[in-house]
């Protein structure tokens, strides 16, 4: 978080960026070390909403 959110350029795209993670990434990765996340994790997370969801998964 801390990385990316000079990238931002307002508080509403941090917010929005933050709340996509909180719905899509952390149920399945948010436990895990980042080191430890592999391929076959993202892939799980970014599958379900790749065909009705683009620019979500995108920024994801």
């Amino acid at each position: 978080m801390k990385r990316k959110a000079p990238e931002l350029s307002n508080g509403k795209h941090k917010e929005q960026w933050f709340r996509t993670l909180r719905n899509y990434a952390f149920p399945e990765l948010g436990d895990m070390l980042v080191d430890g996340i592999a391929t076959q994790d993202v892939l799980l997370v970014l599958k379900p909403i790749c065909e009705n969801k683009i620019e979500t998964a995108s920024k994801l």
